[in-house]
């Protein structure tokens, strides 16, 4: 990163952390707004470069300190390119330089990128390099609002669902076992979910081993399930049902009668009414005092960093009906419009949260 860049970044965070103290003058704030700008435009870079080092398979061999001809050598690089790669993955927190000028991953970027089974960073690297070709029809997916054609998730041909499934999977299953431990399953016998939701069962029946499970999934899915419930530890359920996403046509097992349902992302991609019927549905086939465990990557988690939330919507706007991210005090009042008494719980400081509806 040269001297020029360090300082635009620097001034930037500075500005920004000014701003949230004191208004700023007219010159700073357009200034602000102008590294802002270049900070945005010249992302899609960083991105590039980490998805040439994941296809190159250049992460498992930096796992050991390695010279730049070393690098240069086993991936037939000329060295000067290999340097360009090399320092873009510096800056991006992946790659660190030794005092003998050798480069390694570092430990955060090893954990995630290099372990064993499903890796929520890894999986995001997949799924982001599988959309690469289909951003430049942005445009005409926005005026279409309904998703791009090939993307949208009840799209049986989507060619990405195995990678967005392990990807939201992984990534729930630290915040899934931190919400287990503050919940009462003592009457929880039997629950149901999708896919995305088996690391959320896999902290369930941790927490109470004798809840049965019920799996409910797009048909396509099916095959990513022996997968997670190897990746993730979680017997087989007692019925796999397949869905087409409709929750008032499909039926949810033979005997549709449950303590506890966990929903992922309904109210995206479709509009809010998919996500209402799916609270209808749901308040159906639960008993009395049963759950019903609501996930969004809410507004109210990206705070701190709102580009977050607006990168995550531009996907969503990708896979399905545009929407920028619920809060999680709209998703709640609509678990309580249908009847629910409705908890709020933010995991994982703040940078989850779920919506936790009980049946009266």
């Amino acid at each position: 990163m040269s001297v020029r860049t360090r300082f635009a970044s620097a001034s930037l965070h500075l500005f920004e952390a000014a701003g949230e103290l004191v208004p700023l003058p007219k010159s700073l704030r357009e200034q602000q707004q102008a590294l802002q700008f270049v900070r945005t435009l010249q992302g899609y870079q960083g991105a590039a470069a980490i998805g040439a080092a994941s296809e190159l398979g250049l992460f498992p061999y930096l796992i050991q300190p390695r010279s730049l001809q070393d690098i240069s050598e086993e991936f037939g690089m000329p060295e000067p390119a290999a340097r360009v790669l090399l320092d873009a993955l510096s800056s991006a927190g992946i790659l660190l330089q030794d005092r003998d000028g050798r480069w390694a991953m570092t430990g955060p970027a090893s954990k995630q990128l290099l372990r064993e089974g499903w890796s929520a960073v890894r999986e995001m690297i997949n799924f982001m390099l599988g959309t690469w070709n289909y951003w430049c029809e942005l445009p005409e997916v926005l005026k279409g609002n309904e998703g791009h054609p090939t993307l949208k998730v009840y799209n049986p041909a989507n060619p990405l669902m195995a990678e967005y499934v392990r990807m939201t999977t992984a990534m729930l299953a630290g915040p899934s076992r931190e919400l287990v431990r503050s919940m009462d399953l003592s009457q929880v016998r039997r629950m149901i979910c999708g896919t995305v939701g088996i690391s959320f069962a896999a902290a369930v029946t941790q927490a109470n081993p004798e809840t049965e499970l019920v799996v409910s999934c797009l048909p396509r899915l099916i095959a990513e399930l022996p997968a997670a419930l190897k990746q993730f530890k979680v017997r087989e359920p007692v019925e796999i049902i397949e869905n087409s996403g409709d929750a008032e046509e499909d039926k949810w097992g033979t005997s549709e009668s449950y303590d506890l349902v966990f929903l992922a992302r309904k109210f995206a991609y479709c509009g809010p009414q998919h996500g209402i019927d799916y609270l209808k549905k749901s308040m159906k086939v639960l008993s009395p005092g049963g759950y019903v465990v609501l996930w969004e990557p809410f507004a109210d988690n990206y705070e701190l960093v709102p580009w977050m939330a607006t990168n995550i919507a531009l996907v969503d706007a990708m896979l399905g009906e545009p929407q920028p991210l619920w809060k999680t005090t709209d998703v709640a009042t609509f678990a309580e419009d249908a009847g629910y008494q409705v908890e709020i719980h933010n995991v994982a400081r703040g940078s989850t949260s779920f919506v936790v509806a009980r049946r009266p």
